[in-house]
C-alpha cells in the first residue's frame, strides 16, 4: 500500500518485482553490479527473516532502498530475535531530500510492530548524520588490528627503496618464524582441519561456548554455513581446531582491501576459554594461509579486552586508524533494556555484511 507522498516520491513496502529496480539502483549509487543470487541470498534465503522498504518515483522507478536482515541475538540467557539494517541507499539524483530518513523510520517503527524491537548497524561516515535523524545511539568503536606479512607487498607502493624494503621483509620473516617456535609445544595437542561447511558438532560447540558472552549473534550451523557456506561470489576459508578429535574452535578467513592493497581478513572466531592456546593456535595458522598466498598484511576486526584482542596483539598485530562504527536503534518503547548494556556485545566482521 502506498504511503504519504513526499517531493516526487513515496516510500513502501518491498515487492518482488522491484529486485531488478534495486540491482539497478545499486549499481547507480555504488558503481558496482550485484546479481540477482546475491539478493536472494542476502534476504530470501536468510534462515531468521527479512525486511525491506523502498522509495519509487512518479515514473514508478526504484530510487531508495532500505533493509533489515533479522539475526538471533543471545542476550543473557535468553535468545531475541533483533535485525541488521543494511543496503540503505538513495539514488543520486535523489538525495537530500529526506528520502533516508523516511526509509529508515517508516521500516524500523514496522519492525517494532511485529517485534523486531531493536536494531544494530556498522554505518560509514557519510551515512551516521542521518542515522542520527532516525534516532540511532553510538555504541562503540571497534578498533581494526592489521600485521604486515610481505613488507614489500605492503610497502612497496610507498618505499622505493629496495634495500630498506629488503631489511623489513627479513624482519617480518624472522619475527614470525620465532611466534611460531615459541608456541609449538603449548600447541602440539591441537590439531587443524580445512572444511567446506560446518559439520553438526558446531552446533554442540556453540552451546557450550555461548554462555561466555554476555551477548552475542549466535554462531550456530544455520547461520554460519547461511553466512560463509552459500553465499554467492564469496569464498571464506574455514579453518577447524580440534583437541582429540572434538572440535575446540574455528576461524573464517576472507580478503579484504584497505588502503588500496589486497589483504587478508581473520573475518570471524571463536574457541572455548583456554587462556588463548586456541585462538594463538587459530591466528598463527590464518596467518601462514595468507603468507601462502603472498598477501601484504592480514587484518582483523577485534573489540579490546577480549583473550582474542590480546592474542592478537600477541602475535604482533598492531591498532589502525580505521575503526568500525557500532550503532543501535530501539524500535518500541516495550523494549526496556538500556543501549548501555549493548556495550558488552562481542564483535567481530562476520556480524557485518560486508566482509
Amino acid at each position: 500500500m502506498k504511503t504519504e507522498m513526499m517531493q516526487e516520491w513515496f516510500v513502501r513496502k518491498f515487492e518482488d518485482v522491484d529486485e531488478t529496480g534495486v540491482i539497478n539502483l545499486h549499481a547507480s549509487v555504488f558503481n558496482e553490479f550485484t546479481d540477482l543470487n546475491y539478493w536472494v541470498w542476502k534476504y530470501k534465503e536468510n534462515p531468521v527473516g527479512s525486511m525491506r522498504y523502498v522509495a519509487e518515483d512518479k515514473r514508478g522507478g526504484i530510487v531508495g532502498h532500505y533493509g533489515l536482515i533479522f539475526q538471533k541475538i543471545k542476550i543473557g540467557d535468553k535468545i531475541v530475535i533483533g535485525s541488521q539494517a543494511v543496503d540503505a541507499m538513495t539514488h543520486p539524483n535523489f538525495q537530500r531530500q529526506g528520502m533516508f530518513v523516511k526509509l529508515g523510520r517508516e521500516i524500523l517503527h514496522r519492525a517494532g510492530d511485529e517485534g523486531i524491537f531493536f536494531t544494530f548497524g556498522f554505518p560509514n561516515e557519510a551515512a551516521l548524520p542521518g542515522h542520527k535523524k532516525v534516532g540511532w545511539i553510538e555504541i562503540c568503536e571497534v578498533p581494526i588490528l592489521l600485521k604486515p606479512l610481505n613488507i614489500a607487498a605492503f610497502f612497496g607502493k610507498r618505499i622505493k627503496n629496495t634495500y630498506f624494503l629488503k631489511i623489513g621483509s627479513n624482519i617480518t620473516r624472522t619475527s614470525l618464524r620465532l611466534a611460531r617456535q615459541g608456541k609449538k609445544t603449548q600447541l602440539e595437542r591441537l590439531s587443524l582441519k580445512s572444511v567446506t561447511c560446518f559439520d553438526e558438532r558446531i552446533n554442540e560447540f556453540w552451546s557450550k561456548v555461548a554462555h561466555n558472552y554476555r551477548i552475542i549473534q549466535v554462531r550456530d550451523k544455520e547461520f554460519l554455513d547461511w553466512r560463509y557456506v552459500t553465499r554467492p561470489h564469496k569464498r571464506y576459508i574455514i579453518l577447524v581446531a580440534e583437541k582429540d578429535a572434538t572440535l575446540v574452535g574455528y576461524a573464517v578467513l576472507g580478503e579484504i582491501t584497505m588502503l588500496g592493497i589486497k589483504g587478508g581478513a581473520i573475518v570471524d572466531m571463536l574457541t572455548y576459554s583456554d587462556q588463548g592456546q586456541i585462538s594463538e593456535f587459530l591466528i598463527s595458522k590464518a596467518i601462514e594461509q595468507f603468507q601462502k598466498k603472498d598477501m601484504g598484511y592480514i587484518a582483523c576486526m577485534m573489540r579490546k579486552g577480549s583473550i582474542y584482542h590480546r592474542t592478537l596483539r600477541r602475535h604482533g598485530f598492531i591498532p589502525t586508524p580505521e575503526k568500525v562504527r557500532f550503532i543501535l536503534h530501539l524500535n518500541s518503547d516495550r523494549f526496556s533494556m538500556s543501549p548501555e548494556v549493548f556495550d558488552k556485545w562481542f564483535l567481530t566482521w562476520g556480524d557485518s555484511d560486508y566482509v
